[in-house]
């Protein structure tokens, strides 16, 4: 697993991006009620390779490519 520099992928504010067998993973973390992400968002549009995931207290999800994963299962990425 490689970490990568958020500014070498968009100018975003993205809590971490990694890279797992080729494939980069933009990832953000969401504690509060709130979940909407306008940084992944905008990486669909600027780099539609990179895998967006959401980290939030809602429930496992897929939604317009938006992978939604539960706080508590971080440790299935």
């Amino acid at each position: 697993i490689t970490i990568h520099n958020i500014a070498s992928i968009a100018d975003a504010e993205i809590d971490f991006v990694v890279e797992k067998q080729g494939c980069l993973s933009a990832i953000e973390v969401k504690a509060g009620e709130n979940t909407r992400s306008r940084s992944l968002s905008s990486l669909k549009k600027t780099h539609p390779g990179v895998r967006r995931i959401r980290l939030s207290t809602k429930p496992f999800g897929m939604n317009d490519g938006l992978m939604s994963v539960p706080l508590y299962a971080a440790f299935c990425l």
